[in-house]
């Protein structure tokens, strides 16, 4: 998402995709693409609502932390499918109007 900034909701799926996985909090930060103190504000929120827990400061997901990553990504894919509608809605509105413009001209 080029020149847009990440929304909590999109946070919250890089966090947990990366603790998926098992990553210590330097690994989260990088591949969540966050400041550290970003990442420190989203982590405490996570394991205050049982997301993620801390083992040998590894952060992993607990099961609901996998209901929500799933939850998330089936919201990041119905959001990717809305945004393509709305881009083949404005191509096709652009069309059209572009045609009655260019139909205004000629019987101009």
């Amino acid at each position: 998402m080029p020149g847009k900034r990440r929304g909590k909701l999109e946070i919250y799926a890089d966090i947990l995709t990366v603790c998926s996985l098992g990553g210590r909090k330097t690994e989260i930060m990088y591949r969540a693409n966050l400041s550290y103190e970003l990442l420190t504000k989203y982590l405490k929120e996570l394991e205050e609502g049982h997301f993620i827990s801390n083992k040998d400061n590894v952060k992993c997901l607990t099961e609901k932390g996998e209901r929500l990553l799933n939850l998330l990504n089936k919201w990041r894919k119905i959001r990717e499918e809305i945004e393509d509608v709305e881009f083949k809605i404005a191509v096709l509105t652009a069309k059209k109007i572009r045609t009655e413009e260019i139909e205004l001209k000629n019987t101009n």
